[in-house]
């Protein structure tokens, strides 16, 4: 469960991601403006489409192999520091159903969705410390 938790941040990490890689190929775009005006080689969008598939895809595993390593050494800090938290934890399916619906929240990209969501998280981690003191 906490690896489900921890992880929701990357939708922030995949949507910056898709931004600069949009970003980056502009000048693809325009390239296929100028090829479309005057059709010299036809080679020309098979090599931008092999071009946007093949950064995509370095940067696409990149990154997720970075956050990846930055997950596990995160978590295996947090279980050696915390060794019998997941197991005092009651994990049901409602909480899994919780977690998809908030990811789903991240990945719409609005800062004010961010906002709401992180002041909310506060609210009930505050009011469930509440409770147990």
């Amino acid at each position: 469960m906490g690896i489900l938790f921890m992880s929701m941040p990357l939708a922030w990490v995949g949507a910056k991601l898709e931004f600069i890689l949009r970003e980056q190929e502009k000048g693809s775009y325009n390239s296929l403006l100028n090829w479309s005006r005057n059709p010299k080689d036809q080679n020309v969008p098979s090599i931008l489409v092999a071009r946007a598939i093949g950064r995509k895809l370095i940067f696409s595993f990149s990154t997720f192999y970075l956050c990846l390593l930055v997950l596990m050494f995160t978590f295996q800090a947090f279980i050696s520091l915390f060794p019998g938290f997941l197991l005092s934890i009651d994990i049901t399916w409602a909480h899994l159903w919780i977690a998809a619906t908030l990811g789903g929240l991240m990945a719409l990209r609005l800062k004010r969705v961010y906002v709401v969501l992180a002041i909310g998280t506060a609210l009930v981690a505050f009011y469930l410390a509440s409770m147990s003191i």
